[in-house]
C-alpha cells in the first residue's frame, strides 16, 4: 500500500469546473475546495480519548464512538415488575428482588461504582424510585410509596451516565 504526503500550504485558488483540490494547512487538518471556491474540512473521526474529554470541535463522532462521551447514556431500561425487559441498551439482565426492588445488570460495566442513575416509573402516585445500591456492574432500584413501604410500580425506567 502506498502513501500520499501533503506539505502544508495556504488555501489554493478555486479549482477548475468539475474538480476539487485536497490540501493540508498549517493547523494540521486536511481540507478540500470545490469548483465554486468553498473550503471544507476533511472528516476526521474522533478517538475514544477525544470523546471522553469532549473538548474537540474539529473531529466527527461515529455511532461506535458516541457512547464514550460523558453526556451519553451508557445504559437504559424499561422493565416490568416481573423482571421482563421491555426495551433496553447495555443491559444483560434484570432480577426481581422482591416487592419494589429490582437489580439491573449492565452488559459493559462502569469503571467504578460512582455513576449517575436517573429513574422513573409508571403506575401509582406519591411514589419514588431510587437507585439504592450500585457496583460497577449493577444497580438496584427501590420503589416506595409515601409511607415508605416497598411497592411495585407498573414499569420501572432507568438511565445511567458515567465512565465505562
Amino acid at each position: 500500500m502506498g502513501t500520499i504526503t501533503l506539505a502544508t500550504q495556504a488555501a489554493p485558488g478555486t479549482p477548475a469546473t468539475a474538480t476539487v483540490v485536497v490540501y493540508a494547512k498549517s493547523d494540521g487538518l486536511l481540507y478540500w475546495k470545490d469548483a465554486v471556491g468553498t473550503e471544507y474540512p476533511m472528516l476526521i473521526v474522533a478517538t475514544q480519548a477525544q470523546q471522553e474529554t469532549g473538548a474537540s470541535l474539529v473531529v466527527a463522532v461515529t455511532p461506535g464512538r458516541q457512547q464514550f462521551n460523558p453526556s451519553a447514556a451508557k445504559g437504559w431500561i424499561e422493565c416490568g415488575v416481573a423482571a421482563d425487559i421491555q426495551a433496553s441498551y447495555n443491559v444483560t439482565s434484570i432480577t426481581d428482588d422482591g416487592a419494589g426492588v429490582v437489580t439491573i445488570t449492565w452488559n459493559v460495566d462502569f469503571s467504578t461504582g460512582s455513576f449517575c442513575v436517573v429513574t422513573g416509573y409508571v403506575g401509582g402516585f406519591r411514589r419514588f424510585i431510587a437507585a439504592s445500591t450500585g457496583t460497577a456492574g449493577s444497580t438496584q432500584l427501590v420503589s416506595r410509596d409515601e409511607a415508605g413501604t416497598n411497592t411495585d410500580p407498573t414499569n420501572y425506567f432507568a438511565a445511567a451516565f458515567g465512565d465505562q
